[in-house]
């Protein structure tokens, strides 16, 4: 069984130059040294935001553990979550690392909810993402390439070494789906955006005219609010061609005006001298 544990121990991850050192101790090819490091920076992204600037001396310690704890949960969770149909933790135990088939245990595993709780802690949880857990993939790869090397495996680091390239590539899959997602949902919203932003804007400049047609049909004397909207559509429809981005058009006018004099709650003012005349008679008699 390979060394894993031996292996992730042996590696630094406290300090800034940790793949560096592991390179120049270890000297592996250089196929492999661009795996760690990529892996490395793909790894350390959910402890960037706070971690990694802190000038603490724990601070890199306590990373260091982090990062270490994340990858052996990784590696647990690919080589017995490798069958899509299964739940996780629910398959056979296999080495996916030496059988190649990473990239396909990580495709299995990313469609299960709830699995990047069962690599990092519960507070990067949030911070973690795709990208992260194929970095640490192929600071895994490179382990196992580098042992598979050293060893004259050449059929071993054929596999492995198109496996880890075949990781870059779900990388980049994962990357354009989230932007696509996300590009789609903002598309979904910007419509009505714009248009809720347009219809406050046509409103604004409307708002004279709209105080100017409240005011026509006060001073006038009609029986109903239609009556008032066809005796005063021609001068308001007038006054709004004065106000840029305001006019209107003679078959909207009269919806426009009715709504807004309902929603003014304006009342006719000659129902309200009938009401007051039929009230004074009512109380003489």
């Amino acid at each position: 069984m390979f060394p894993f544990e031996e292996e992730i121990s042996a590696l630094g991850f406290g300090g800034k130059n940790y793949v560096r050192d592991w390179v120049r101790t270890n000297r592996p090819h250089p196929n492999v040294a661009t795996f760690m490091r990529r892996g490395s920076a793909f790894a350390r992204a959910p402890y960037s935001e706070k971690m990694l600037r802190s000038k603490t001396r724990e601070a890199p310690f306590r990373r260091a553990t982090e990062l270490k704890a994340a990858t052996r949960s990784l590696w647990h969770l690919l080589t017995r979550s490798h069958i899509a149909k299964l739940d996780l933790f629910s398959a056979d135990f296999v080495d996916v690392f030496v059988t190649g088939d990473v990239t396909k245990a990580c495709n299995a595993v990313f469609q299960k909810k709830g699995w990047s709780s069962h690599v990092w802690a519960p507070e990067f949880v949030e911070r973690s993402s795709f990208r992260a857990a194929i970095g640490m993939a192929l600071i895994i790869y490179a382990f196992y390439l580098h042992r598979a090397y050293k060893a004259g495996d050449i059929d071993a680091v054929i596999t492995q070494c198109a496996d880890a390239a075949n990781l870059l590539v779900l990388d980049l899959e994962k990357k354009s789906s989230v932007k696509y997602r996300q590009v789609k949902a903002a598309l979904t919203v910007m419509p009505r955006q714009f248009a809720l932003k347009g219809a406050a804007a046509k409103k604004e400049k409307r708002e004279p005219v709209r105080r100017y047609a409240l005011q026509l049909a006060n001073e006038g004397n009609h029986r109903s609010r239609r009556q008032a909207v066809l005796a005063i559509k021609d001068l308001v429809i007038a006054y709004a061609t004065t106000i840029p981005g305001a006019s209107m058009s003679a078959q909207q006018a009269e919806k426009t005006i009715d709504g807004w004099l309902r929603d003014m709650g304006y009342t006719p003012s000659a129902s309200k001298q009938g009401t007051s005349a039929s009230k004074g008679s009512t109380s003489s008699s």
